[in-house]
């Protein structure tokens, strides 16, 4: 994996927020934390401070009752508090949630057909695309609830770029 210009230019300006918003995308699109992992890694060597202490806001550790309504919350909240332990719930989740589309990347078969392949990689982009209009939403709603104007405009940054990753993969 590689992490993206984007990123690392977020990180490099040291705007917490949108690192912030990048990595909890990632946790939505990528279950296996693959790119999170490597990301939040370079991001604390430039932001030390990104992960703050918990709000003492107490986290639903029962895995019966996580959906993704739960997730979406928790999702939209770690870009506010962006704390170790709601960190691991959001990992513990999504693997909950998300597990068995970890495990079927690895047992796609062999495609030699180029349009096969083509028609078989849309839907992943498709996917991402809905997920960062998703989260993008989630986070501008946080924003208007919490009046806060930074949070509202990067929820609609993101929104409109999980719509542009769409429109880009017709």
């Amino acid at each position: 994996m590689s992490i993206s210009k984007e990123f690392m230019e977020a990180v490099a300006a040291g705007n917490k927020l949108r690192t912030r918003i990048m990595l909890s995308n990632y946790m939505i699109t990528d279950p296996s934390f693959g790119a999170f992992d490597e990301s939040i890694a370079y991001a604390l060597k430039v932001i030390p401070d990104l992960i703050v202490p918990h709000d003492g806001e107490e986290l639903n550790y029962d895995r019966t009752a996580w959906t993704k309504a739960y997730l979406d919350n928790q999702c939209s909240t770690v870009v506010d508090n962006f704390s170790q332990e709601r960190i691991e719930l959001l990992r513990n989740m999504c693997a909950h949630i998300y597990g068995k589309k970890i495990e079927k990347p690895q047992q796609k078969e062999f495609v030699t057909d180029a349009q096969t392949r083509r028609k078989k990689s849309t839907l992943p982009k498709k996917q991402v695309g809905v997920a960062t209009a998703g989260a993008g939403v989630v986070v501008a709603a946080a924003g208007i609830a919490v009046s806060s104007t930074s949070l509202t405009i990067a929820g609609v940054i993101v929104a409109v770029a999980g719509g542009a990753i769409i429109m880009m993969d017709r």
